[in-house]
């Protein structure tokens, strides 16, 4: 028969045992809740210096947009020439503009006329 010393040391071998692995679960949950938290603050600033990025990005190219309407609002005739120098730092300082296009609204009884002064200049697939 167990006796009562080792009935004791039975006893307390198993609250030692519980009380470490209570001891450790807690731990473990801790380090995590504290490795998450870290994890979710590191995201969201990551997160938040790419959206303010894009957001630069954008409002630049707003702002280019911007400035091609205030030429067309300035002036009664923007020629393709015109056009093309005035963009064209536009399209050497921003990446994120691949191209920048002239192309004038023709009324339909003046396409004719506007194709004829065309055929000369040299445009790929022109008609």
């Amino acid at each position: 028969m167990i006796n009562r010393t080792q009935r004791r040391r039975g006893i307390a071998g198993t609250v030692v045992f519980l009380a470490g692995l209570i001891l450790s679960i807690t731990l473990y949950a801790v380090v995590r809740d504290l490795e998450t938290r870290q994890i979710r603050a590191e995201f969201y600033l990551d997160a938040e210096l790419i959206v303010s990025s894009i957001r630069n990005q954008v409002d630049r190219s707003q702002n280019h947009l911007r400035a091609i309407a205030a030429l067309f609002d300035a002036s009664e005739n923007v020629t393709r020439e015109e056009f093309r120098n005035y963009v064209k730092h536009m399209l050497e300082g921003d990446t994120s503009i691949k191209a920048l296009e002239w192309i004038p609204i023709v009324p339909s009884e003046l396409r004719d006329e506007f194709e004829k002064k065309r055929k000369g200049m040299v445009f790929k697939g022109f008609p």
